[in-house]
């Protein structure tokens, strides 16, 4: 990255980038592993349908963070 610019990217780029959702998955049920200094890892839950709409801002993806969709079943 430039020098100046943040580190990571927008959640919602991050997915698209990975393709997008599946025709199963369920946006409003995302989950991010980040690594903490502590050596721990924290579970951060997101709601990407919020994220979309603008009712939360955005959500910026750190290098190294795992992201999860979660499935609707119906």
């Amino acid at each position: 990255m430039p020098d100046g610019s943040p580190e990571g990217i927008d959640l919602l780029e991050a997915v698209a980038m990975a393709g997008g959702y599946t025709r199963i998955a369920a946006p409003e049920r995302i989950s991010i592993r980040r690594h903490s200094n502590a050596g721990k890892d924290e579970i951060i839950r997101v709601d990407a349908k919020r994220l979309a709409r603008g009712d939360r801002g955005n959500f910026t993806v750190l290098p190294g963070d795992a992201i999860t969709v979660g499935e609707s079943i119906f």
